[in-house]
């Protein structure tokens, strides 16, 4: 009966992540369909100042007046516009800036703030249209304006595509692309390291990295483990995809690991030894051969 009812709430939990998909998905295509407005556009001009350029055309622009804001909600089909970060921008508190093409039009947006004890500017979100990561094509604009500009990262790490890495050998720490690890260096993560609801079919390889925190690659369209970290400090979540195995998993997890929702038929290559919870309920399994011996 338990494992029917955490059945039933993966089904529930999976059903609501669909319904919140698909309408980010529908905002997203409302700001593809709909037409440039020239008033409003021309009204926003006085507010988008240019902050950075790039050799192609490609320019990050700060935003600074409501018009401005209201311009970049619209046609990214997010909040912020409306009025919803007016204040905040206006005080200073907030900044927000914008990548755009050489028409102008904006394909990813930056909401900046400065930590009152270190001072040093922070990247709160970092968006697509419809709320999304920005599209693929754009990350390395993303990438190379917030390393030119050297802020720190606490939130949308993984629609900005970098992670925050000791090395081991170097004793550095810095962003590194996540999917651009380099090979034959170990890596610590002393955070977490979110990859959930990226649209993966694949992970980067990750097999070189130490995740002291927790490591989410759920809600994805995964079919293999292959290049997942093998040392994981907290959980380690591969729910809600479509692997029908867990080779490649850590051998021991200190946390918990999650694997429900998949379309497991086998737990071979599952860790064997995992600290708190173990779950695989919501899968096509016939037998638990293969579970952890191991659980907290």
């Amino acid at each position: 009966p338990a494992l029917k009812e955490a059945g039933i709430r993966d089904k529930r939990f999976a059903k609501a992540l669909e319904q919140a998909r698909k309408w980010h998905e529908i905002m997203a295509q409302k700001a593809e369909l709909r037409q440039h407005d020239e008033a409003m556009y021309k009204a926003s001009l006085p507010g988008t100042h240019s902050v950075m350029k790039f050799p192609d055309g490609m320019e990050i622009v700060q935003l600074t007046t409501p018009e401005a804001l209201d311009f970049e909600g619209e046609y990214m089909g997010h909040c912020v516009g409306n009025g919803n970060y007016d204040k905040g921008v206006n005080k200073g508190i907030i900044r927000i800036y914008s990548l755009r093409d050489a028409d102008g039009m904006p394909h990813a947006t930056f909401d900046v703030r400065t930590n009152e004890k270190t001072k040093k500017e922070e990247i709160h979100q970092c968006k697509g249209k419809g709320n999304k990561a920005p599209v693929a094509k754009y990350r390395p604009y993303v990438q190379e304006f917030v390393n030119a500009q050297k802020f720190d990262i606490v939130g949308d790490e993984k629609n900005i595509g970098l992670v925050k890495l000791y090395d081991k050998e170097t004793k550095e720490t810095k962003y590194y692309d996540i999917f651009n690890i380099p090979k034959g260096r170990k890596f610590i993560c002393k955070g977490n390291l979110d990859l959930s609801g990226m649209g993966l079919t694949e992970l980067p390889d990750l097999s070189n990295i130490t995740v002291e925190g927790k490591f989410n690659c759920s809600c994805n369209q995964l079919t293999s483990l292959k290049g997942a970290p093998q040392k994981v400090g907290k959980y380690f979540d591969c729910s809600q995809n479509q692997l029908t195995s867990l080779e490649y998993a850590p051998q021991e997890v200190k946390g918990s690991f999650y694997c429900n929702g998949n379309l497991l038929t086998s737990l071979k290559g599952a860790p064997q030894k995992v600290g708190k919870n173990f779950r695989c309920a919501g899968n096509k399994l016939t037998s638990l051969k293969g579970a952890p011996k191991k659980v907290g």
